[in-house]
């Protein structure tokens, strides 16, 4: 098996060609990649996957230097993507593809590769020697019914919805130009409420909605008052042809307090629907508040296992790894602390 470069490919022949596949998700397709190569986060790769003249799919990566360290991801941890990975059929020869990716890495001279993809399974991955990560992301199952999604919500997810609604909150999916920096300020404030900044500059907001708006690849909604015209909830979705994915959301104190959130979530659940999508992801699991059960928990889902797997090709870019993790961490409560 061999992974022949392809960045060659237009944008609009490389979107065709992965939508082949099974495994082919929004994170994949240009627009996403761009946004990604946008904002820093490395130089994006594209290969060919294939074997004895036969293409068994694609395959996609960003090759980032930090300091004396050549790091691939596909994807980064921190990169807003939860997949990536091969672009492939769910019976494709992961062990082999494990093979020439090795290879692939030497001879780009890479010292750190992470992969994550749903294809890839950690008893696998640990046998080629990677480490594995977990975490939990809350997935809800859409129906094409809005009648049936309605009922599959909790009774309590109802009866905020409707108090939303009595309170006459207004929803819309907004294109203007102003929706990014009224949504950061949103983000601001939440992160803000827990002492931390927010983990994505203004910019990468910015570069996310040039990218995705023209493609229509990105739902941004707003719950609005129409008394007093403030925005009391936003959020940013992206959506492919299957799912789509709560990436960013954010919301006042009032808008809390009238329930502006279950609208917000309700009204992604209902595009989606208009649109024949068949799952919403909502995003990682999180500690449970003090007042007790989560708000993703209204919403009729279950929560479903994220890997991440981590193979060092050196044990210094190892021990560096850890530190960064840590250091990013610290930055980021230390500027929580100046908002």
């Amino acid at each position: 098996m061999q992974l022949e470069p392809v960045d060659h490919l237009p944008a609009g022949e490389w979107d065709a060609a992965v939508a082949r596949y099974d495994l082919a998700m929004f994170y994949h397709t240009s627009a996403w990649l761009g946004f990604l190569e946008d904002t820093g986060r490395g130089r994006v790769l594209r290969f060919r996957i294939v074997e004895r003249g036969r293409t068994l799919g694609y395959f996609a990566a960003l090759l980032l230097r930090k300091g004396p360290f050549r790091l691939l991801g596909s994807p980064f941890s921190g990169s807003m993507s939860e997949y990536l990975g091969p672009i492939v059929q769910r019976d494709f020869p992961v062990d082999r593809f494990l093979v020439s990716l090795d290879d692939l890495c030497s001879s780009l001279r890479v010292h750190q590769l992470e992969i994550g993809s749903p294809v890839l399974d950690p008893a696998v991955m640990r046998g080629h020697g990677y480490e594995v990560r977990e975490w939990k992301t809350f997935q809800v199952t859409l129906s094409r019914d809005v009648e049936t999604m309605w009922s599959a919500l909790s009774s309590k997810s109802r009866n905020r919805i409707r108090q939303a609604l009595k309170h006459g909150l207004v929803t819309e999916d907004v294109r203007e130009p102003g929706f990014i920096p009224t949504h950061y300020e949103q983000v601001r404030e939440v992160f803000g409420r827990q002492g931390l900044a927010p983990p994505f500059p203004l910019a990468d907001y910015q570069s996310l909605a040039t990218r995705l708006k023209p493609s229509d690849l990105v739902f941004t909604v707003q719950v609005r008052h129409p008394a007093t015209g403030d925005v009391l909830a936003s959020g940013v979705f992206p959506h492919d042809g299957n799912r789509v994915y709560s990436l960013s959301t954010g919301s006042s104190i009032l808008g809390r307090q009238l329930c502006a959130n279950d609208l917000l979530h309700w009204t992604v659940l209902r595009l989606a629907c208009e649109r024949g999508l068949s799952q919403y992801r909502m995003g990682d699991n999180y500690r449970v508040p003090a007042s007790g059960g989560k708000f993703k928990d209204k919403f009729s889902g279950s929560y479903e296992p994220v890997y991440r797997f981590v193979r060092h090709y050196s044990a210094l870019a190892r021990h560096a790894r850890r530190v960064y993790v840590a250091l990013q961490h610290l930055k980021q409560r230390a500027a929580g602390r100046l908002l």
